[in-house]
C-alpha cells in the first residue's frame, strides 16, 4: 500500500470521501501510516496486516483504551487486496521526542510520566486474540524464540515504547497518546522493558538525533525507571538476551553493508547471556 491506487482503494473500502487530503503520517514504519483529512475532521489510516495480526492489532488498541491509557480508537475496519486497513481516530499532541528537543530541561518529568504509563499498560491482561510471545511472532521477534529461561505471561506490551510513539501536550506536561501498536503482544513484562532499554541505549541510529536529546538519554531512562518501579531497573538476563536478538534481527537488512555497527549489540546481548 505505498503507491497511489492501493491508497485509492483502502479509502474506499473504509467509506472515506475521495476528496480526503492524504499524507504520510508520523508513528509506524513508511507506508503504513496516513493522515487522513476531510471538511475539518482527521483520521488516521493504518494497514494491520492480515488475518491474526490484524486482530491481534486491533484487540491490542481496545484493550489498552478500555482501560484508560490513550491508544488509538478503531473506528472502522476494512479488508483490500494488499490486506487489512483500520481507520483511526486522530490523537493530540507532538511526539514526545519533539518534546525534549524543544524543553531538554523536562525530560526527567517526561521520563516519569513515561515509566508510569508503561506500569499501567503492564497491568492490562492482554485480550485472547493478542498474539503471545511464546509464539512463533515472525521478523524480527522470532529471532528471540529459545532463549532459556525467557520469562512468559499475559500481559499486554508494547513492545515499542520511546519517545517518537509516545505523544504529549506540551500545555500541561501530560502523555496523551500511544501510537504505533504494530509490536503489541501478549507476554511477560521484563520483554517490553528489555526491548524498551535496548532501543534507548543501544540503536546505532541514536548517533543521529539532535545532542539536547541524545546527551539526556541515561536521564530519560533513569527517570522511566523511577516511574515504572524496581522491575526495570533489574530485567532478567534472559529478557535482556532476547532484546538483543530482536534489535540484531531487526537491524541486520538496513546495516548489511556495514555489519560492523552492529557489533556492540553483539557483545551486548552475549554479555547479558554470560551473565545468567
Amino acid at each position: 500500500m505505498t503507491d497511489e491506487l492501493p491508497v485509492s482503494a483502502a479509502l474506499t473500502a473504509l467509506g472515506v470521501p475521495s476528496d480526503a487530503e492524504v499524507e504520510p503520517a508520523a508513528g509506524g514504519a513508511s507506508g503504513s501510516a496516513w493522515r487522513v483529512s476531510v471538511g475539518g475532521t482527521t483520521w488516521v489510516m493504518r494497514t494491520l496486516g492480515s488475518g491474526r495480526t490484524a486482530s491481534s492489532r486491533v484487540a491490542a488498541m481496545a484493550a489498552a483504551g478500555g482501560a484508560g491509557l490513550p491508544a488509538p480508537e478503531v473506528l472502522r475496519r476494512a479488508t483490500t487486496p494488499a490486506g487489512e486497513v483500520a481507520l483511526l481516530a486522530w490523537l493530540p499532541g507532538v511526539p514526545l521526542f519533539e518534546a525534549l528537543a524543544r524543553a531538554p530541561a523536562l525530560t526527567g518529568h517526561y521520563g516519569q510520566r513515561m515509566g508510569r504509563l508503561h506500569r499501567r499498560l503492564h497491568e492490562v491482561e492482554a485480550p485472547a486474540e493478542v498474539i503471545g510471545s511464546s509464539e512463533d511472532m515472525g521478523h524480527p521477534f522470532g529471532a528471540g524464540r529459545g532463549v532459556p529461561g525467557l520469562p512468559h505471561g499475559d500481559r499486554l506490551l508494547h513492545l515499542d515504547w520511546h519517545p517518537l510513539n509516545l505523544l504529549v501536550d506540551e500545555s500541561v506536561g501530560e502523555i496523551v497518546g500511544i501510537v504505533d501498536w504494530d509490536n503489541a503482544r501478549a507476554g511477560d513484562p521484563s520483554l517490553d522493558l528489555a526491548r524498551t532499554r535496548s532501543i534507548l541505549t543501544l540503536e546505532p541510529g541514536l548517533a543521529d538525533i539532535p545532542d539536547a536529546v541524545r546527551l539526556r538519554l541515561p536521564e530519560l531512562l533513569d527517570a522511566w525507571a523511577d516511574g515504572y518501579g524496581d522491575e526495570a531497573r533489574a530485567i532478567p538476563a534472559a529478557a535482556n538476551v532476547w532484546a538483543g536478538l530482536v534489535m540484531l534481527a531487526d537491524l541486520a537488512p538496513r546495516y548489511a553493508d556495514r555489519p560492523g555497527a552492529l557489533d556492540h549489540i553483539r557483545a551486548w546481548t552475549e554479555s547479558s547471556g554470560a551473565h545468567r
